[in-house]
């Protein structure tokens, strides 16, 4: 997600760019969700994305929608959903956090991962 003040007033100057010649099909739609869950997080104020627990607390929900959707196909895979949203998230968390990224998503993860607005089951 960018953001460019050259834009237009009704997206926030905001934009999500996908490159196609790096993103196979079966990418686009998870990089797409990704980006959509820290859109609506951006857009409705919903976290601080300059501080630690702010970003985490939302890539815990990007993840959890993206890269980590197929593991609850059976009940007791949460465990295993929980730990692939932990690493995605951690990893994308320590890019810009890298000494306490992966203490900040452990704090906010139960947390985040209960909160599914606007996504619905």
């Amino acid at each position: 997600m960018t953001n460019n003040s050259s834009k237009s007033s009704s997206n926030n100057g905001l934009e999500i760019v996908l490159c196609s010649n790096r993103l196979r099909k079966g990418d686009i739609e998870e990089a797409l969700l990704h980006e959509l869950v820290h859109y609506y997080d951006y857009t409705n104020n919903r976290v601080d994305f300059s501080s630690c627990e702010g970003l985490a607390y939302s890539e815990v929900r990007a993840a959890r929608e993206a890269e980590c959707k197929g593991y609850y196909i059976y009940p007791f895979e949460e465990w295993a959903k929980k730990k692939c949203v932990s690493y995605y998230a951690s990893k994308s968390t320590c890019n810009m956090f890298p000494d306490k990224g992966a203490s900040c998503v452990t704090k906010v993860l139960d947390e985040a991962m209960k909160d599914i607005s606007p996504v619905t089951k």
